[in-house]
């Protein structure tokens, strides 16, 4: 037969070390969630386009199977609030640290001196 059964094709040919536990399953995914180049690849597919070319992503192979296509969904506020206040904490964290190390780089050099002495 010339039909290529998916789920056998991973079993036989993935070496994806996680294969055992997802059975090669990217899972539902959207933009911004993968790499560019994988979601490139997914966004082509269709029934009449079940499969991608094989592509190259990290030194790895990739070929994409067809499942089925969700139309965009909106998350709702009170679902994305945790994730949200923990990104602007974290990014706010990151700033202050800035803020801190140019701080003391400017006392420094504020402070010292260069001895001529030391440059000839």
């Amino acid at each position: 037969s010339n039909t290529l059964d998916i789920d056998t094709a991973i079993k036989q040919y993935s070496i994806d070390p996680q294969k055992h536990r997802n059975n090669g399953s990217s899972y539902w995914f959207r933009q911004g969630q993968k790499p560019d180049t994988y979601y490139q690849h997914a966004e082509k597919l269709s029934k009449k386009q079940p499969f991608s070319d094989v592509f190259e992503l990290d030194g790895k192979l990739y070929i994409l199977a067809y499942q089925d296509r969700k139309e965009a969904e909106t998350d709702s506020f009170a679902s994305v609030k945790d994730e949200i206040i923990a990104k602007l904490k974290q990014d706010y964290i990151e700033t202050q640290q800035q803020v801190i190390v140019d701080k003391i780089k400017q006392d420094f050099a504020k402070r010292v001196e260069i001895n001529p002495e030391f440059l000839k």
